[in-house]
Formats: structure tokens, sequence, C-alpha cells
């Protein structure tokens, strides 16, 4: 029978080999309708792994990651921005400090909407670890610059990616390789997802809350 999951699945394949993650089947994901419903999907599941989390985002994220949290009601902190549009790590370890007893949910931009900056996942990593927080959850919207920075030498470039400790990033379509439609990946480590999943009797897949409609005209759940 004809089904897009087959050419989904190579997407996220294809996807997690290029943000390194520790192996394809380390990362679930699924096709969206753009950067804002895979933006929704990291929070909720960030959210639904960590119910008593707080949102840690920048004042040069994008408008959709403000948009998330008031759809899904989560505490959040504005962190403050360089002038470059880069997230300030001075003022992302105050905050943290003072909140240690809730797990942070930090939102890394890769690919600041006006200036391109980049948020490195080593360094936030590196902040949380200092911090003692173990119970935490890293989502890295890099719908704009995902693309161009996995092909940077890793040692010439800031950190994005699974390797760098992510635990669940979104590069968009329409932006850099230009496809005829929105759209968008979203990934995240198999470990989050997989503890929340159901299974869907008529297809036989793992689905979560959201489903989406492919770009082809095919409704399609995570896979």
């Amino acid at each position: 029978r004809q089904h897009v999951k087959p050419f989904e699945r190579a997407v996220i394949a294809f996807f997690a080999r290029l943000f390194r993650a520790a192996a394809p089947e380390a990362v679930r994901g699924y096709v969206t309708g753009g950067g804002t419903e895979a933006t929704l999907h990291a929070l909720w599941l960030a959210r639904s792994v960590h119910p008593d989390g707080i949102v840690y985002y920048s004042a040069a994220a994008h408008s959709s990651v403000e948009k998330a949290i008031n759809i899904l009601a989560v505490r959040s902190v504005r962190v403050a921005a360089d002038q470059c549009g880069e997230i300030d790590y001075e003022d992302l370890t105050r905050q943290l400090d003072v909140r240690r007893v809730a797990p942070p949910i930090v939102v890394a931009t890769a690919g600041a909407i006006m200036t391109e900056a980049v948020d490195d996942v080593r360094r936030i990593t590196a902040i949380l670890d200092q911090l003692a927080i173990g119970r935490r959850y890293i989502y890295v919207d890099a719908a704009l610059a995902g693309i161009p920075l996995a092909l940077i030498d890793p040692g010439q470039r800031r950190g994005f990616d699974f390797a760098d400790g992510a635990d669940a990033i979104a590069v968009s379509g329409h932006k850099f390789l230009g496809t005829p439609l929105p759209c968008a990946v979203a990934l995240v480590k198999a470990g989050h997802y997989n503890r929340l999943a159901a299974r869907s009797a008529y297809n036989s897949s793992a689905r979560g809350m959201l489903c989406t409609v492919s770009v082809v005209p095919t409704i399609t759940c995570h896979v």
C-alpha cells in the first residue's frame, strides 16, 4: 500500500546523522507543518518529561517560542541577549542559580532571525554541570542555520547538535533547502519520546499528542 512513512523515516534518519545522534535509531521525530509546530512539539514534550520545569529562552528567540509557552501554560524566564543576538550566558547562569529546584528547559537558538547568532549548547551544558543541575532539557531551534552549521567542522563552530548536548532539535525545510511548501523536521532523543508515546492500532506506529499534515497530502503521525 502507498504510504509516506518510509520517506519520513528516511528524512529523520538523514537529519539524525547530520546532527550527530549516537545512531539513527537514537532519535525519533516527524516532518511538521513548519518551525512553530516543531517548537510547540519540543516544548510540549519537555513539559511532559518535566512537568515542574521552567523554560529559559533568549530575548532574541523566535516569537514562536513565546507562543508555545503561552499555549502550553508553562512557567518561563526570559534571558538577556547580547548586541549580536546571542544568549547572555552570565544572565542565564544567574537565572538558573536562583531556581535550581525546578528542572530547566533551555531553548537555544541556532540562527537568530535578525542576526543569525548561535547560542552555544556546549557552554549551556557546562553551566548546567557547574550548577549541578541533573534534570534538564535543551531544545535547539535550528530552523534557520541548522543545516549550514552541520556542514562546518565541529572544531570551527558553536555547539548546537546532539553530540554537543541537545535533547531536541528543529530545522526548517523551506528556509535553507527551499522546499516548495513550508515544513520543518522535529527531532528528539528517543529516550524522552519513548517514555510518552502510545501505540496507534490502525497503523502500528508510536504516536504522541501532535500530528501534522505532511508535505504530501497524507496525514502522518510520529514515526
